[in-house]
C-alpha cells in the first residue's frame, strides 16, 4: 500500500485514499459487509484483509449458486482477474499481480466436482456438484475447536453424472448439542477419488472468524 498512497496519507480520511476509491456509492456496501463479519472499529492494515474477506465470500457465493442450478446456469463470468491501475475493486489480482483472498476462494468452488456444506434450522448438510462423471469419497469430520478431539466422522462413497447436484449427507444438530457447544465445532469436507488422492476441500467454523484468522 506504500507504494501508491504516502506513508503519512494511509488512513481512510485522507485525500489520497479517498482518490482510489471510484465507485459512486463509495465504500458504503464494502462497509456494510465487513461490519457484518468484524465489527467496524478496525485499523486500516485490518480493514483491507476485511475487504478481501468479504468479497472472496461474495464470490464463493455467487459460484455456488450458479453451479448447483446447472443445467439452468451453465457458467459464472466474474468481474474482474486483473487490475490497471491500484485501487479498490473487484479484481482477484491487484494492480501488482498479488492474489486477493478472493483469487483461492474462486479456484476452490470452481473445482470439478464440489462439496458445499451448509447449516439449516434443524440439520447440517453436504451437497455435491460435478462437471464430470466421477465416483469417490466424501468425508466429513468433525472436531471440538478448542481441544481439537474428533467427534464425529462419516465417509460416503458415491458415485455422480456431469452436471449434476444431489444430496449426499445430513445429520441432526440436535445430536451435536447434546456433546458441545455448538460455537465450538469445526467441520472438514474432503473429496477424495477412488484411488485415495484428495481434490477437494472445505472447512466450515461454527463461530465468526477473528481478523486476525484471515491474515
Amino acid at each position: 500500500m506504500v507504494r501508491t498512497i504516502p506513508a503519512d496519507q494511509l488512513n481512510r480520511d485522507s485525500a489520497a485514499f479517498k482518490n482510489l476509491q471510484k465507485s459512486y456509492i463509495g465504500d458504503g456496501l464494502i462497509d456494510a459487509e465487513v461490519k457484518k463479519y468484524f465489527g467496524d472499529q478496525l485499523e486500516i492494515a485490518d480493514w483491507l484483509w476485511a475487504t478481501q474477506y468479504v468479497q472472496a465470500q461474495a464470490m464463493k457465493k455467487a459460484i455456488i449458486a450458479h453451479r448447483l442450478n446447472a443445467p439452468h446456469c451453465m457458467g459464472t463470468l466474474f468481474w474482474q482477474l486483473n487490475d490497471c491501475w491500484p485501487g479498490a475493486s473487484w479484481s482477484v489480482l491487484d494492480y501488482y499481480q498479488n492474489q486477493k483472498l478472493a483469487f483461492a476462494e474462486i479456484q476452490k468452488w470452481f473445482s470439478p466436482v464440489i462439496a458445499v456444506f451448509k447449516e439449516k434450522e434443524d440439520y447440517y448438510s453436504v451437497t455435491l456438484h460435478s462437471d464430470q462423471d466421477f465416483s469417490g469419497l466424501l468425508l466429513i469430520t468433525a472436531h471440538n475447536e478448542e481441544t481439537g478431539e474428533m467427534i464425529k466422522t462419516d465417509a460416503v462413497a458415491f458415485s455422480i453424472n456431469a452436471l449434476e447436484t444431489k444430496p449426499a449427507w445430513n445429520f441432526p444438530i440436535k445430536k451435536f448439542k447434546k456433546k458441545m457447544d455448538l460455537s465450538k465445532i469445526r467441520f472438514e469436507i474432503i473429496i477424495k477419488t477412488n484411488d485415495g488422492e484428495d481434490v477437494f476441500y472445505d472447512q466450515f467454523l461454527m463461530r465468526k472468524l477473528k481478523i486476525d484468522e484471515i491474515y
